[in-house]
């Protein structure tokens, strides 16, 4: 049997209400604004009342340059978060929310993977609280604001030709790349040519990851320079009259969301700026507040060490006035083994034969890209951790390289199963990290506000990225002495390239040497706070594929979501031989020995609340009790459009798992005829007799020794069931109790 898809493992999530989540991280009940039942809001009086409480450990995850499928950067930003917990930290984990882009393009929904993701999955990859939606209004708010000026006479004088300001859409849509608009009539507005970028790519995006309050962010706004007059003199937002109303749009999306881990972790989900053009990281406020909320701030920089490290210590920190006391590279055999040259990864496509073999030497290949990405860790002064992110079809002698590197490096290293088995995957790593953080820090950036653009550009160039020297386009010359007059020079810069290669020359792995960073063009986000050269061809509008996920993510009969978690680990070669109960990879934690599938695709206003751990048995998805089944429907990883497969007959009806070393399961392995496929689950209780299976035809009859309750609509008292010795309580709203006969 295949691992389960990201979403059937969210789906099962035993969920502690948020109340309890805040409150461990010392946030009380007044300053949370609930959305729904698994998101609330948190408001920014907290940064003031806790600002008493002692300052977290501050770790960003960062990683080697990855292949286009990504090393798994979210998923052990997760993993170690919950690893702190096995160690006994209490962490905060802050990343940055999901753009509908990607999720409806090419990779599908994502918030970590596997056993380490945050959930709600759905509202996370969706709409969440509407943070995205407000920032494209605020930013498209002003766009009408600019064309508006022009056809009411344009007293500002602004040159139709030298406006900077896109519009945005948080879809990828390429034809919208180049748009003419103002066409029709008069009284149409002025023609002129535009376009739109993705929303993530926004300004406003950017604005609102690095501001530190309401106060602050109004104020960049203000700033924002939307074009340019004949003469060359910016005009901001300000002088259009537009920011006070986006400030106002943003008002709530100004807040960071709360959500938690499979396992439980509070996580701080805010702002999505994009990863090559903008810093590629969660927001500023969001740190502040987690910055006191526990023992670790555990926090995610976007691609590898050159790109969203870099920016995080020199844009974010310099903004926010946070210090990093430890940083995560993240590496894998296959990233390694690309950059040896040998292979070539491409997104959709299985993973190169030859690659999955175990050769160490290819590793070794590929070890100048890792050294490199932990020296630019070291440049600024902070110890890095190398996080080896284990695959089942690695080696141990490929690990063994991996670790023989970073020792040389003189970095610490871990093998991480956190993809497979939760915090428990990642406590070698949690101990490491924590020995780092406890290293004097000798933090510093790579350059003072004082040096000019030029310098600063040539300072990352030769420093991180390791280029002999930076060339620049009459174009790029002109508007870089256009911004030192205007006084942006005093800006950072965030260098605008490929994520996947350390130069600007995505065919080039390892660590290219001997080559000239190529500077095309020039923008500047002063409202955001950064000066963003532009090196090589980089879009801001990405466009579909020729097979996007939009084409399979759809509603079920139930009105549940299916094909939303696109990349399944059978389609990435993580599991590739996994079947039946027995764990394929390494360290094996699902011992149940019978179906897993029991009780996973339980409805979300089906699913066992766990208040014991104790209760639930060893993990999510482990051999204890298990979420609540939903009706009796049929789960199985081959439910359409979650991984290609055609729906199978004999998938397992859902049911509640027993206790710990209960043997009981719904339809499948419950005790009776094993070929009644429609049986209806019965919770194994104390000691796991398990029940008597019931016939599809006779819902709502009580099951066995568990006390398993039969799925029947509006059943008295049906919406807490209390199930067994488990401690396990069907949610069902009057649907399905808990044994789920069908």
């Amino acid at each position: 049997m295949d691992f389960p898809s990201d979403l059937e493992i969210a789906r099962g999530a035993a969920l502690k209400p948020l109340e309890d989540i805040a409150d461990a991280m010392g946030i009380a009940a007044h300053l949370l604004e609930p959305h729904g039942e698994e998101v609330m809001k948190i408001k920014l009086d907290a940064i003031a009342e806790l600002a008493d409480r002692p300052a977290a450990r501050y770790v960003v995850v960062s990683a080697i340059t990855p292949t286009p499928l990504g090393e798994g950067k979210t998923t052990t930003t997760v993993g170690l978060g919950q690893g702190f917990k096995h160690i006994g930290k209490r962490a905060t984990v802050a990343i940055r929310q999901p753009s509908m882009g990607p999720t409806f393009g090419i990779k599908g929904g994502a918030a970590g993977g596997g056993y380490s993701q945050v959930v709600p999955m759905e509202a996370l990859n969706l709409h969440l609280t509407g943070d995205m939606h407000a920032v494209t209004a605020a930013h498209n708010l002003l766009a009408a604001m600019i064309d508006n000026h022009l056809y009411q006479g344009n007293t500002l004088g602004i040159d139709p030709h030298n406006i900077t300001w896109r519009r945005v859409l948080d879809v990828n849509d390429r034809a919208l790349r180049n748009i003419v608009i103002g066409l029709g009539g008069r009284a149409d507005g002025v023609p002129r040519q535009t376009g739109f970028d993705i929303t993530a790519a926004s300004e406003v995006m950017a604005t609102l990851a690095l501001a530190s309050s309401l106060t602050d962010l109004r104020a960049r706004l203000g700033r924002i320079v939307i074009g340019y007059t004949n003469d060359k003199t910016p005009v901001t937002a300000e002088q259009l009259a537009g920011a006070g109303s986006m400030a106002v749009i943003l008002r709530d999306a100004v807040k960071p969301n709360l959500l938690q881990t499979l396992e439980n972790t509070p996580v701080l989900v805010h702002a999505g700026p994009f990863g090559n053009i903008a810093t590629g990281n969660s927001s500023v406020i969001a740190d502040l507040i987690g910055i006191r909320a526990g023992d670790f701030l555990v926090t995610e920089a976007g691609f590898g060490a050159d790109m969203g490290a870099e920016r995080f210590f020199n844009i974010k920190c310099r903004t926010s006035g946070l210090r990093p006391d430890a940083a995560v590279v993240v590496a894998t055999v296959r990233a390694l083994k690309a950059h040896s040259g040998k292979y070539k990864i491409v997104a959709g496509r299985p993973l190169p034969e030859d690659l999955l073999r175990e050769n160490p030497d290819d590793v070794a290949a590929g070890a100048a890209n890792l050294r490199k990405q932990i020296e630019n860790i070291r440049v600024h002064g902070v110890s890095p951790v190398v996080a080896i992110n284990s695959f089942p079809t690695d080696h141990a002698s490929e690990h063994q390289v991996i670790r023989d590197i970073a020792a040389d490096m003189g970095a610490r290293a871990a093998v991480c199963t956190h993809f497979a088995d939760g915090g428990r995957g990642a406590i070698e790593l949690a101990e490491a990290v924590s020995e780092a953080a406890e290293e004097p820090s000798d933090f510093h950036f790579l350059y003072p506000d004082t040096a000019s653009l030029r310098d600063k550009i040539a300072a990352v160039a030769t420093r991180v990225y390791g280029a002999d020297g930076v060339s620049y386009s009459t174009q790029a010359a002109a508007q870089l002495d256009t911004y030192e007059r205007a006084g942006f020079g005093h800006l950072p810069v965030c260098i605008a390239k490929t994520h996947l290669s350390i130069s600007s020359d995505p065919a080039l792995k390892g660590a290219p040497t001997g080559w000239i960073l190529p500077v095309r063009e020039v923008r500047a986000s002063v409202g955001a706070g950064f000066v963003y050269p532009i090196c090589g061809d980089v879009r801001t509008m990405p466009g579909l594929s020729s097979n996007p996920a939009a084409a399979r993510i759809d509603l079920d009969e139930d009105g549940l979501i299916v094909g939303l978690s696109l990349w399944c680990c059978r389609d990435l070669g993580r599991f590739p031989e996994r079947a039946g109960g027995q764990d394929a990879g390494p360290g094996g934690r699902r011992r149940g020995g019978g179906d897993r599938r029991d009780g996973r695709r339980a409805r979300r206003h089906g699913r066992a609340v766990l208040g014991d751990p104790a209760a639930r048995g060893a993990r999510p998805g482990g051999a204890g009790g298990r979420a609540a089944a939903a009706r009796g429907r049929p789960g199985g990883h081959g439910r359409p459009g979650l991984c290609g497969g055609a729906r199978r007959p004999s998938t397992a009806w859902g049911a509640v798992r027993g206790p710990a070393g209960g043997a009981a399961r719904g339809g499948r392995r419950a005790a009776g005829d094993r070929r009644d496929r429609r049986a209806g689950g019965a919770d194994g209780g104390s000691g796991g007799g398990g029940g008597q299976p019931e016939p599809a035809r006779r819902r709502g009859n009580r099951g066995g020794a568990g006390g398993g309750f039969g799925a029947q609509r509006g059943v008295p008292g049906g919406h807490q069931r209390r199930l067994g010795r488990a401690g396990t309580l069907a949610v069902a709203a009057g649907r399905a109790g808990g044994g789920g006969g069908r």
